[in-house]
């Protein structure tokens, strides 16, 4: 079973490499996923602070942001999100920036980005539970990049640390970036502290991290990526291509399982609430404000 599964997970990293169309859309399947994937995380994290700044009884109605933001913050935001993270890498390991290359990048990502902005959003659950897949095949890029363009630096090579580090920060820098920016408040920009280091974040939510270090490791004793793994292996056990299909199954289900455990809180939360609000304890100072 996992044989064939790692297969089939090899063939679709594969062919995420092959255009959307060669004439009409001459774009990798694996950046277009990846230009929706970071669109329908935007829309969404926008909206939740849209209603939280709406209902928020501490800004006046001056200040209330509008439905939606204008043209230039829709995409310039949009792009900060999706660019972020791979920018930061790039520019640790000393390597050109591939969105400056060409403007093909620019085209890929606002042609999806806009396409996506007339549709109608689907719900976080929806997209939670149909996404891990897709998340695996994107992230597990960019954690073996990472790893793979450490191990060649001539100045990071000789050290694990740097694989370590780049490989559990790749896989999601641009959240970490766009978070901390603050991107998606529909008042502007404004700086705050990163996910991770905020009190009372618990092991689910920086889930991203951890594993992707996990990840680092896994993928770096699967092709030897460094002589310290020695201890572990003496030699590769893997192709780069079939340690990434392991690396890409294994985030696959860790996604999976976040969006179960985070759901199934939501859930609790929501009938606790319910249960709270019938009892009178938590309805008071609702019916006191209306």
């Amino acid at each position: 079973m996992w044989p064939a599964l790692l297969r089939a997970l090899s063939v679709l990293i594969e062919g995420s490499s092959v255009d959307v169309h060669r004439v009409l859309y001459p774009f990798p399947w694996i950046t277009t996923l990846h230009a929706a994937r970071i669109s329908l995380a935007y829309t969404a994290k926008s909206q939740a602070e849209y209603e939280t700044e709406r209902e928020s009884e501490t800004v006046s109605e001056s200040l209330r942001p509008p439905k939606r933001s204008h043209i230039a913050a829709y995409i310039g935001n949009y792009l900060v999100l999706a660019w972020s993270g791979s920018i930061l890498i790039a520019s640790i390991l000393q390597q050109p920036y591939t969105q400056l290359l060409s403007p093909y990048p620019l085209i890929n990502y606002v042609t999806v980005h806009m396409f996506l902005r007339y549709l109608p959003t689907p719900p976080a659950q929806v997209v939670d539970f149909a996404c891990p897949l897709v998340d695996g095949l994107l992230r597990s890029g960019a954690l073996t990049g990472a790893v793979l363009g450490s191990a060649r630096h001539p100045n990071y090579a000789h050290s694990l640390f740097p694989q370590l580090v780049l490989g559990t920060l790749a896989p999601s820098a641009g959240s970490l970036i766009g978070g901390v920016l603050g991107v998606t408040r529909p008042l502007g920009w404004s700086l705050s502290t990163p996910h991770p280091l905020r009190d009372g974040v618990g092991w689910i939510d920086t889930l991203e991290l951890w594993i992707a270090l996990l990840c680092t490791v896994l993928y770096g004793v699967l092709t030897h990526s460094h002589p310290d793994y020695t201890a572990i292996s003496d030699s590769p056990s893997h192709t780069h291509l079939g340690a990434r299909s392991v690396v890409m199954l294994v985030l696959t289900c860790a996604y999976f399982f976040k969006a179960v455990v985070v759901h199934a809180r939501g859930d609790n939360r929501g009938r606790s609430g319910t249960s709270n609000r019938r009892d009178g304890s938590n309805g008071s100072n609702k019916s006191k404000a209306e």
